[in-house]
């Protein structure tokens, strides 16, 4: 059973006339690696300000299950744009964070080399890429080993390397037991690294779920026939389709995975249902996550 260690209740913030967030509510699970998608401007930062503790919600409320008396302790932040001290070194830096956390310091070794940046280490902060300083921000968020971890556009200024890599730091921290949370306008990256995801549009929740569920680049196959209700009825009850709908004259579905579109017809015509149209539309990412947020 899903374990909450997250609870967002009704959450709205407005930063004079504008409103940022309009009562936001959404639940994120213990082990989830959470993807909070939406293009620029519809809440994604201050969301994830309100519930580090940078920002004040105007309204509603936030509670985080963790079992410690001092939860932050247990979260590791990177909110929008990587910032330390640039006259300092990139162990200075993180030496900085290591005090403010009260862990050891051989946490620095161990979380530049889970980066890749322990060949970086005296390099001045000024000195760094904006891919070697998100790096380093993310190095400083593993630090303590906090049980979330939750990220503000991660991989901005990262090539596809860094991208590659940094997936994999995210899905090695998550097997090992840890909550990810990650915003991020780039559909690819929550698809290829997120289990659920929640989707917003100027500060409103549009849809919440699992990302497999919400955004996915199976085909949509469009049917028709004499009996539309008949063979609609019929394809429900079969159990062959992941998701079915009468749209006017035709019937719109997805099919189960063992089944395509030459076994759907062969299936059908047994059953005695001819069909009079069957076409395919291929949906990427992007088409089906412009069509949620209309």
């Amino acid at each position: 059973m899903s374990e909450p260690i997250l609870e967002i209740q009704n959450i709205s913030k407005n930063y004079g006339k504008l409103k940022a967030l309009n009562n936001l509510s959404f639940s994120v699970n213990k082990g989830d690696i959470y993807g909070i998608l939406g293009p620029n401007g519809s809440g994604k930062t201050t969301i994830l300000s309100i519930i580090s503790d940078i920002l004040k919600a105007n309204s509603g409320n936030f509670i985080w299950h963790l079992n410690s008396l001092n939860y932050r302790k247990n979260i590791g932040t990177l909110i929008e744009t990587p910032n330390f001290y640039h006259y300092l070194t990139v162990e200075q830096n993180l030496k900085i964070v290591v005090a403010i956390k009260e862990v050891h310091i051989s946490e620095i070794t161990k979380v530049l080399k889970l980066v890749k940046l322990d060949n970086r280490k005296n390099s001045l902060f000024r000195d760094l890429s904006l891919g070697l300083k998100q790096r380093l921000a993310l190095a400083s968020a593993l630090v303590g080993n906090p049980t979330v971890i939750v990220l503000d556009e991660p991989t901005n200024g990262l090539d596809p390397e860094g991208i590659a890599e940094f997936r994999e730091i995210i899905i090695e921290q998550a097997k090992l037991g840890k909550t990810i949370i990650i915003a991020s306008h780039v559909l690819d990256e929550i698809e290829k690294v997120c289990t659920n995801v929640a989707i917003l549009k100027k500060g409103t929740l549009i849809k919440t779920g699992k990302v497999n569920e919400l955004l996915s680049t199976k085909e949509k196959v469009i049917i028709s026939s004499t009996n539309i209700e008949n063979t609609f009825n019929f394809l429900v009850q079969s159990g062959i389709t992941e998701y079915i709908k009468i749209i006017n004259s035709d019937i719109e579905l997805i099919l189960q995975n063992d089944f395509d579109t030459e076994k759907l017809n062969e299936y059908l015509f047994k059953n005695n249902i001819i069909l009079s149209k069957l076409d395919i539309i291929k949906t990427s990412l992007e088409s089906q996550f412009l069509e949620i947020i209309k």
